[in-house]
């Protein structure tokens, strides 16, 4: 019943990439190659590894890729395939670091427990077979200007041995940089979570596996938070949290910030109304109670948005108030300065008059 319901609140206009029936005995998920996986071959890499194939094809359609051969292996990544322990402890070994901590290694990590320790003395828990700690995503803070750092400790102490602008990703802006580690023999999960970014993951050592779910089946998620909307671009937004497709906030600050965050409201109203109006047509049980309760609803934004713009024009008639009485004090003032000059020349002619009477 809660996905049921789940199904009619949740405006998804997700228009990326997402897996069908009948997919058919194929991979999943595309799959690149980087470069050659036979030595003896000259090194080729896919057409779709060029920057703008790569950003319409996978960027565009949010559609998820694994690229095989290892990115890390063009030359640009060259210093990072040296790092081996030893090389990291002399580079970065002081960083000070915040470890994720779980309780055994029958706990699953994300329970939000932190240890601070070196990046040396972590990974000689590692080197031990330690299977409780967890390097994760630092606190990045900000700048002098109050803008996020772009990385952290230890990735600040190893800046010079990556691209900081991966050649493949020519046409976005990156956003952050982290470096995660552990060790499990068993393996371990970090949770199911999403982000907000797109995200290139480069697997240094070890194995990862990555289970991936579309925005097209948000509905069918269990998440902390109830979802309200979901973007076409795939942006994920939770009641009294609404964002730009860009995941800039609503905040409505701004006038244009109000008008955006109404139009959106309005937006989601309706299709509320829509979806309700289709479960009545195919005789759902509740589905009329549900329509009466999705037109209230449209009908108190429609009406808070009638108040609204009345709020915005009479604040416009009261701008254009004060534009008059300035421009009747600037006339004043102008006025009182042409009196002032004619004063002025008045004295100025009787001063001539006086010196033309001393003269005779």
């Amino acid at each position: 019943m809660a996905d049921h319901e789940t199904h009619r609140s949740l405006v998804n206009e997700y228009e990326g990439f997402a897996l069908r029936r009948g997919h058919g005995d194929g991979p999943l998920i595309p799959v690149l190659r980087a470069i050659s996986e036979d030595r003896d071959e000259e090194r080729r890499s896919d057409a779709a590894m060029q920057p703008e194939a790569f950003f319409s094809r996978f960027v565009c359609t949010r559609t998820p890729v694994v690229i095989k051969g290892g990115l890390i292996a063009g030359d640009e990544w060259s210093s990072v395939r040296e790092w081996s322990d030893r090389l990291l402890k002399e580079k970065a070994g002081a960083a000070s670091l915040r470890i994720e901590q779980r309780s055994s290694e029958a706990d699953r990590f994300g329970q939000g427990h932190y240890i601070q320790m070196s990046l040396k003395e972590f990974l000689e828990h590692i080197e031990k077979g330690d299977q409780t700690l967890y390097l994760t995503t630092q606190e990045l803070g900000v700048n002098d200007a109050g803008h996020p750092n772009a990385c952290a400790s230890p990735l600040l102490e190893l800046l010079a041995d990556f691209p900081l602008h991966p050649s493949l990703l020519q046409t976005l802006i990156p956003q952050s940089y982290n470096l995660w580690a552990g060790n499990t023999e068993e393996g371990s999960s970090s949770g199911l979570h999403h982000d907000f970014h797109d995200n290139l993951y480069c697997l240094l050592r070890g194995r990862k596996r990555f289970r991936l779910y579309s925005p097209a089946d948000a509905a069918l998620i269990p998440t902390v938070g109830k979802k309200v909307h979901v973007h076409r671009n795939g942006r994920i937004n939770y009641q009294g949290c609404l964002t730009s497709a860009d995941g800039a906030p609503l905040d409505e600050s701004t006038v244009e910030e109000r008008k955006v965050a109404a139009e959106h409201k309005v937006a989601l109203a309706e299709h509320k109304v829509a979806l309700a109006e289709e479960a009545v047509e195919r005789g759902e049980e509740g589905a009329p109670k549900l329509l009466e309760q999705a037109e209230e609803e449209l009908d108190q934004i429609l009406e808070e948005l009638l108040e609204d713009e009345a709020d915005l024009l009479e604040g416009e008639e009261d701008d254009d108030e004060e534009d008059d009485e300035e421009v009747n004090i600037e006339d004043a003032d102008d006025d009182k300065e042409a009196a002032d000059s004619a004063e002025d020349q008045q004295n100025d002619e009787e001063d001539e008059q006086l010196s033309a009477e001393s003269a005779a």
